[in-house]
């Protein structure tokens, strides 16, 4: 969070909000489909808990960005090359780990 005297921001909206501004300006170079770059953005951003371990301090978990794993599998296989696709599902995984690194205080 950033605060400005009584006024605070959120840092992950912030990122989120940038994030969707670059989706629709990359949109623009396709000719059609567009909004399933938002589906790919928004799918490769999930991030899935494979190990948990609870301490007195709280609770720690090693994630899988498999979210982001299943978007390239998926663009790989249909032999979709098209780098704005590429470029979506980057970006998604980026603000996965900034999510991650938002649960564990980092930007606090």
């Amino acid at each position: 969070m950033i605060h400005f005297g009584t006024f605070t921001i959120n840092i992950l909206i912030v990122f989120y909000l940038l994030s969707l501004g670059l989706i629709f300006y990359w949109s623009r170079e396709l000719t059609n489909k567009k909004y399933s770059l938002f589906i790919y953005f928004w799918i490769s951003t999930w991030m899935i808990p494979i190990f948990t371990i609870y301490t007195d301090e709280g609770k720690d978990e090693l994630v899988l960005p498999l979210g982001f794993i299943f978007v390239m599998f998926y663009l790989y296989m249909n032999r979709s090359q098209h780098p704005t696709k590429w470029r979506v599902t980057f970006l998604g995984l980026l603000i996965g780990i900034i999510k991650e690194l938002y649960k564990y205080g980092v930007f606090n």
